[in-house]
């Protein structure tokens, strides 16, 4: 009623008018507060066709919009009210919701604390001859804006991401898992890892104790490492991968995740794959796989 905007109101049985302008000046609302809809007054109003050609002009201007109707027991006061709509509703309907823009990747520089000889983390005491421990945040290659630091709490080396995809790499590198490139079984400062340069930027990744894995823009999973009990993901029955290879697999991954020895990874349609050791069920597949290969010596099939 409030939204009728002084058009006025119409009962049943009356006609739209056709010309706007011949509205009311009295606004509906105040014709509706003054109007008497008793059962008594209803009885004693005239009958609509009196009404009607006794005022004409309070049938309602001809609007587009719902009719909101108030049901009451008599039947001669119920109100037909016709309540406007925005004339750009009408003409291009509700307002869309704006779409959300794509934010960026955020990036930002590469700082460490700690120690970067990697040879001594876990062990009793340090087997380089000079000391490089950082007592305090700093920077490793300042120039260089990265999107993605990965490392665990089983592995003593690390990976970080590029805004350009490029992954480098520094830590242990006794098992490879930095590859042979590098040709150190320990990398003291981040360097640009090798053999990814197949046409896809890199995106995620994730790393073991001995083995790393990375996933490119294309969906598809590459490793490198320690493969003495699979857990690169390579179908063969070599120890170690000493450059970066495609894993054997068949699906379009979202996410990869690595334990010590055993990987782990999320396609797009919600399957999960794993790969590795299943000495504690870590493949979730029901069984650890374990046999025994000779007297006195058990394996476990990965």
């Amino acid at each position: 009623v409030m939204a009728s905007q002084g058009r006025g109101y119409r009962r049943r049985g009356q006609e739209k008018t056709e010309d706007a302008a011949a509205a009311p000046a009295n606004p509906a609302w105040a014709a509706f507060l003054t109007e008497d809809t008793s059962p008594a007054a209803a009885a004693a109003a005239p009958p609509a066709s009196e009404e009607k050609a006794e005022d004409s002009s309070s049938a309602t201007a001809a609007a587009a919009g719902a009719t909101t109707t108030t049901d009451t027991d008599d039947e001669s006061a119920t109100r037909n009210y016709v309540l406007p709509l925005t004339p750009e509703w009408v003409t291009k309907g509700p307002p869309k919701a704006k779409k959300a823009k794509k934010e960026a990747v955020a990036s930002g520089i590469l700082i460490q604390a700690g120690t970067l000889d990697a040879t001594c983390i876990g062990r009793n005491k340090p087997t380089m001859e000079r000391s490089f421990d950082l007592p305090i945040p700093s920077v490793l290659l300042p120039r260089i804006q990265f999107t993605k630091v990965i490392s665990s709490c089983n592995a003593a080396h690390a990976l970080a991401i590029d805004t350009n995809g490029n992954v480098y790499g520094w830590g242990r590198n006794e098992a490879d898992q930095l590859g042979a490139g590098l040709g150190s079984s320990y990398v003291g400062k981040p360097f640009l890892l090798e053999g990814l340069d197949h046409g896809s930027k890199i995106v995620d990744g994730a790393v073991g104790k001995f083995h790393s894995m990375v996933l490119d823009a294309d969906q598809q999973l590459w490793a490198v490492g320690a493969n003495k009990l699979g857990q690169c993901g390579i179908r063969s029955s070599i120890d170690s991968v000493p450059n970066f290879r495609k894993c054997v697999m068949d699906a379009n991954v979202v996410q990869v995740s690595c334990g010590e020895a055993f990987s782990v990874a999320l396609d797009d349609d919600g399957y999960l794959y794993t790969t590795g050791s299943a000495e504690f069920g870590q493949q979730a597949n029901g069984e650890t796989g374990e046999r025994i290969l000779t007297a006195n010596k058990v394996t476990f099939d990965n």
